[in-house]
């Protein structure tokens, strides 16, 4: 008799043998010896976990208690096909289930500034401004400025500016080390009057190596400093939950121009570790890179993860960010 007619008939044989194997718990523990195939959360992969999913998927009981260690066949769905591979696996020798929990697939979005001949110092890409707000108007109400990196290119913005009513904005910025200075003028004709504006300029002129971080200082039409802030070299990290996979993006990542980017994971309870990695390492020079790696079908909880640079990338060693991710039941 054939493999696969005898495994026909194994699955014949649990379908009538369904009452004796009724389900005892539908409410189990995760067990942190659990893997693939531990369908039942005892801790071991064994007969429960048959009758689990011949309850489950003819007789409409529950839904395993974790799903991720029932998709056996690998292709995120629970059918007969991970029923059949439980008893492959447990009668006949076949492959040990190949489940998605800690599978991951990562993505290099395009160049986001290419750095070759780039000047690292002169007029800002673009200024604008707002027209004249209506605002009660008040010297003693100084501006507030914040500066981000969007896609590799430096936004600073000048909001609540209390310039003469004929403002022509422009800036220009000096990079020396860590220090960017953007310093504001107005090419407009002279009025006699003043309002509040919001500015804002962006610079294209970045250069990603170097220290930690930029300190960027907006100084005033006048002379005078309206304000400082800082922006991450290696760029920043943000996290997005959509069912139980767990999105990682580094925005403004510094790699080469033409990379190969993959991510390592670590996983140890709920600590989430992502090292970054650069396979190629080929041009001579420099882009911003906004990086994702999708961690597939997580258990449900609440998980640390830190996101560090691999010894291939510019950022070798650092910690792009940590923060908390809760993958919902």
């Amino acid at each position: 008799m054939s493999r696969h007619k005898l495994l026909r008939q194994v699955l014949c044989l649990c379908l009538l043998c369904i009452p004796f194997l009724a389900i005892q718990s539908q409410t189990a523990a995760r067990s942190a010896e659990q893997v693939c195939g531990d369908v039942d959360a005892s801790g071991a992969i064994d007969v429960g976990d048959i009758a689990y999913l011949v309850d489950f998927l003819c007789f409409n009981a529950a839904a395993p208690p974790y799903p991720q260690f029932a998709t056996c066949d690998g292709n995120r769905e629970i059918d007969i096909s991970d029923l059949a591979w439980i008893i492959d696996y447990l009668f006949f020798s076949g492959p040990a289930p190949l489940c998605l929990e800690g599978s991951h697939t990562d993505v290099t979005g395009p160049c986001l500034s290419h750095l070759v001949n780039k000047a690292m110092s002169g007029a800002a890409t673009t200024a604008g401004q707002s027209g004249c707000l209506n605002r009660v108007q008040s010297e003693e109400q100084a501006g507030e400025m914040h500066a981000e990196l969007v896609n590799g290119k430096l936004h600073v913005y000048h909001t609540n500016a209390y310039y003469q009513c004929c403002l022509g904005y422009s800036v220009t910025y000096e990079q020396t080390g860590r220090f960017i200075t953007a310093v504001e003028s107005d090419t407009g004709e002279l009025c006699d009057c003043y309002c509040y504006f919001d500015l804002e300029s962006v610079w294209e002129g970045l250069y990603p190596y170097g220290d930690e971080y930029w300190i960027v200082v907006l100084i005033g039409i006048e002379g005078d400093t309206v304000g400082t802030d800082t922006i991450p070299v290696n760029g920043t990290m943000v996290l997005e939950t959509v069912g139980h996979d767990l999105h990682v993006h580094h925005l403004n990542a510094p790699l080469n121009c033409c990379p190969a980017f993959y991510v390592d994971y670590t996983i140890v309870g709920n600590q989430i570790t992502a090292v970054e990695n650069d396979s190629l390492n080929a041009c001579l020079c420099l882009c911003f890179y906004n990086l994702e790696s999708v961690l597939y079908e997580l258990s449900p909880g609440e998980y640390v993860v830190t996101l560090i640079g691999g010894t291939t990338t510019p950022f070798a060693g650092d910690t792009i960010g940590v923060d908390t991710a809760v993958i919902a039941p």
